[in-house]
């Protein structure tokens, strides 16, 4: 028995970090590991999924089940008309690691989310720790010299791979500022990714009641945040820290008798903070091209509303070179899939809120919130990590809040 315990747990280890390998990780982009990540995220789950039905009997809505595998067989039809190359994105993610996250939360209950959302936070917390002793040491002290260099071609202009310092495979300089400052981008090809791998896991770490409260681990994912000097990613972790003040009114007596003063002198320091910063931003190409893919995504989505351009569609088209959706989530949802898309998004946001509502559980709403921010800045969908987070919603019921 203990020998199995042991063994699920290295197969959940393995399928987290199959979650955050495969958001754009080094290895993934450099050494073109995506479908050997994903074949080996299968594998894994199956083995986890044998191991598990052995020990529980299976209790799933066989009706919601079914609806979702219509539902996504849906985005298969249209994209075998509007986007053939889609296909393959939408059979990865929707109709498998989908459906099958969906079966295994939904079967093995809170336990299994709980437990998944836990080391996930571990892992994370591990990879901060170590990203931030290489850049502490390496790019900022200079005392560690790079082992060896990779070439990476994301986010390079004509696709011309560019040079960049490793150090042991374990981390890696992909975004440099200038001669003496370098962003913290870890083991990933930029640093957003690397940041929105850390907002995950501060705000489970924050908001989730049935894991352990740890100040260990928020202070060293608030720290990490903010050495990936990006601008999203710094006001998204003040954000949560606002939104973790007002959910733990109760347990700071001071707070709870004079919250209607604080709550508006926490809110006037974080809008003029929040000025400050975006007014800086304002000036830079960054912003310029941000804006010009949310107009550009809106003059695609409104050609076809309903279905959107398909899945992987060719986004260098007449509206712009930069293309569109390449900088947030929601963007690349509307051009991508339509309305069609989006309500498989928005259907999985309402339902947490409403379960949040029902249940009284604040934490779930203030997740739900922090996931859509999340969409609207940083792009982090047809991927691993946006269909966990999907399938956790859809798979919440009364026994899991």
């Amino acid at each position: 028995m203990i020998i199995k315990i042991k063994l699920e747990k290295i197969l959940e280890i393995l399928i987290v970090f199959s979650i955050i390998l495969d958001l754009n990780s080094v290895y993934a982009v450099i050494l073109r590991m995506h479908s050997p990540i994903r074949i080996s995220f299968f594998c894994i789950f199956f083995l986890l999924l044998l191991m598990a039905i052995k020990k529980t009997k299976i209790k799933i809505k066989l009706n919601t089940f079914f609806f979702l595998l219509i539902y996504l067989s849906g985005l298969i039809i249209i994209n075998t008309f509007l986007n053939f190359s889609g296909l393959k994105t939408i059979i990865i993610y929707y109709l498998s690691i989908f459906l099958l996250f969906y079966f295994y939360f939904s079967t093995f209950g809170k336990s299994a989310i709980i437990s998944m959302i836990n080391t996930f936070i571990k892992i994370v917390v591990i990879l901060s720790l170590i990203s931030l002793f290489f850049w502490f040491t390496a790019d900022c002290l200079k005392i560690i010299k790079p082992t060896n260099y990779s070439y990476i071609d994301f986010g390079t202009q004509n696709k011309k791979p560019r040079k960049i310092n490793s150090y042991f495979y374990l981390h890696f300089d992909t975004q440099k500022i200038n001669n003496f400052l370098t962003r913290n981008s870890g083991i990933f090809s930029e640093a957003p990714m690397f940041a929105i791998i850390i907002l995950m896991a501060l705000m489970f770490q924050m908001f989730e009641s049935k894991i352990k409260h740890s100040k260990f681990n928020i202070y060293i994912l608030f720290f990490t945040i903010f050495t990936t000097i990006t601008t999203t990613g710094i006001i998204c972790s003040l954000l949560l820290f606002f939104f973790y003040i007002i959910a733990k009114e109760k347990k700071y007596l001071i707070f709870k008798q004079l919250k209607y003063f604080i709550i508006p002198v926490i809110a006037l320091i974080f809008t003029i903070l929040f000025y400050n910063v975006m007014e800086e931003k304002f000036s830079t190409l960054s912003y310029s091209n941000r804006i010009l893919d949310y107009k550009n995504a809106f003059n695609v989505f409104i050609q076809n509303p309903i279905l959107g351009k398909g899945i992987n569609h060719d986004h260098f088209h007449e509206w712009n070179k930069y293309g569109y959706g390449y900088s947030n989530s929601i963007s690349k949802i509307i051009t991508d899939g339509g309305i069609y898309l989006l309500s498989f998004f928005l259907v999985a946001i309402l339902k947490a809120i409403r379960y949040g509502m029902i249940y009284k559980n604040n934490n779930i709403i203030f997740m739900s919130i922090m996931c859509v921010i999340f969409s609207i800045f940083i792009i982090f969908v047809h991927n691993i990590l946006s269909i966990f987070l999907l399938a956790i919603s859809y798979s919440l019921r009364k026994e899991n809040t």
